[in-house]
């Protein structure tokens, strides 16, 4: 049986779970923000497009618009029927399209609120929690162990000087 246990392992265990608890909650950090600023720049991109997509359409409207006001029409009704139903079908498709955008912009920022409430303050207890484990290991370590190999590592070398002498 052994005199004593190997705890100098222990702490140096608690010191490397520490660290990797530490650069783990720190990735996560950084990736969750990064995900969560894409998703909410991917939404209001989205957004813009469609604010251009619906100029457009009003202008196609307002160019149907004008060839019905003018005195001889050079399209039949029929043409300008026709395209007033495209015009139509994409705007139409556009709502859809929108209310999906919407909807995306709704849940990215609804996750950014939940990171920022919940996961980022995990996350940080997990960041100082690693430090603190990694500092007392380190701690532990030197103090219960390491001085004590310190002095019997002097202690030898000072009896075989001594002994060297005689």
């Amino acid at each position: 049986m052994l005199p004593n246990a190997p705890t100098d392992n222990l702490y140096k265990f608690a010191t490397f779970i520490g660290m990797a608890l530490f650069v783990f909650c720190t990735w996560q950090i950084s990736d969750t923000s990064k995900a969560v600023e894409s998703q909410l720049f991917d939404a209001k991109m989205q957004g813009k497009l469609f604010v251009l997509r619906v100029k457009d359409s009003q202008e196609a409207l307002e160019a149907i618009e004008q060839d019905l006001n003018a005195p001889n029409p050079d399209e039949p009704g029929k043409a300008l029927k026709g395209r007033l139903d495209l015009v139509r079908r994409q705007t139409d498709g556009m709502l859809k399209d929108w209310e999906a955008n919407v909807l995306q912009e709704a849940r990215a920022q609804l996750r950014e609120m939940q990171y920022l409430e919940d996961d980022k303050t995990m996350l940080q207890v997990g960041q100082w929690g690693g430090l603190a484990l990694s500092v007392i290991g380190i701690v532990l370590w030197y103090v219960l162990h390491q001085r004590h190999q310190d002095g019997l590592l002097r202690q030898q070398r000072q009896s075989a000087e001594s002994t060297g002498n005689n």
